[in-house]
């Protein structure tokens, strides 16, 4: 049999980033101290960096416990938020695939053709 809290428990286990990437992270204490102090503002923050459709009406509706629904009411495209809105006009430089070589050859011949 395995105890919680002895050496055979991982989930007790932490393993902390080494130096050289927390030096580079986006993210840092401050970060971890706003969610803190206000989980919901700090969300709804955190969604203002996305390119909304219709916005949300309420950042989590907890009413339906156990179901949680975050961002009520709202409406995004995924692919819009991770590709197009980088590339709009006014933007320095298109990004180039990151899937594509120097070359501009795709990896994948099949997918290198344009969809039908």
């Amino acid at each position: 049999m395995i105890k919680l809290g002895t050496d055979n428990d991982h989930r007790s286990d932490i393993y902390r980033p080494s130096l050289e990437f927390t030096a580079t992270a986006n993210a840092g204490p401050e970060l971890r101290a706003a969610a803190d102090e206000d989980r919901l503002a700090f969300w709804a923050k955190q969604a203002e960096r996305l390119h909304w459709h219709a916005p949300f009406s309420e950042v989590l509706d907890w009413s339906d416990a156990p179901v949680a629904k975050w961002f009520v009411n709202g409406r995004l495209n995924v692919a819009y938020n991770c590709v197009d809105r980088h590339v709009l006009p006014g933007q320095r430089r298109p990004r180039r695939h990151p899937l594509r070589g120097r070359t501009g050859r795709h990896p994948r011949p099949d997918l290198q053709r344009p969809a039908r």
